[in-house]
């Protein structure tokens, strides 16, 4: 009985998913693996991360509040005085004043900066936390399917054994047919 070409196409399809499925395995074991390690859970949970968002971005605006209306709360309403003092004989003291009533409002504003960069990265990270769940919920499904294939090729292998050949690379008919490897190579 002659192997047609549909046959060969379909053992060198066979040999070919084989080999990748294993490649794939390969590759999902150690990603999924890896996914389950405690580096890659969840650093807090999706409420609280959410809070202490909201409450950095809270305390930002806040902040930003707070340089504008420093001149009229009680501690810093002296600082606000003593900058816009005009007399002769306290000019040494008016620029050590301004000095301080600056430093006091970039001091603020770099609060409310910091404020937002770290709302902003708690935001991230809840971003990562869901892009890991999927991530390990996919690969783990992925791995699943990929062992359940891999585990019918080789059923399909153990019921076929004597019509399979046994080889390392492509299969060609006349390789399957002819056991004289002078004449396989010839026609290669």
């Amino acid at each position: 009985m002659e192997m047609t070409r549909l046959q060969d196409d379909l053992l060198n399809d066979f040999t070919e998913q084989k080999q990748v499925m294993v490649e794939q395995i390969e590759l999902f074991d150690p990603l999924a693996t890896s996914l389950r390690k405690k580096a890659a859970s969840r650093l807090m949970p999706k409420a609280l991360l959410i809070i202490l968002e909201i409450v950095c971005f809270l305390c930002s605006a806040g902040m930003i509040v707070l340089m504008v209306q420093m001149r009229h709360i009680t501690p810093f309403r002296s600082l606000s005085k003593l900058r816009y003092l005009h007399q002769l004989s306290d000019l040494s003291h008016l620029r050590e004043a301004e000095y301080l009533s600056l430093s006091v409002y970039l001091f603020a504003g770099a609060i409310a900066i910091l404020l937002f960069i770290a709302g902003v990265m708690l935001h991230y990270l809840m971003l990562k936390n869901n892009i890991l769940r999927i991530a390990r919920s996919n690969v783990m499904i992925l791995t699943a399917q990929h062992l359940r294939r891999k585990a019918s090729i080789e059923m399909l292998e153990q019921r076929h054994l004597l019509d399979l050949p046994s080889f390392g690379g492509p299969v060609s008919a006349r390789a399957v047919l002819e056991p004289d490897p002078e004449t396989a190579d010839k026609d290669l």
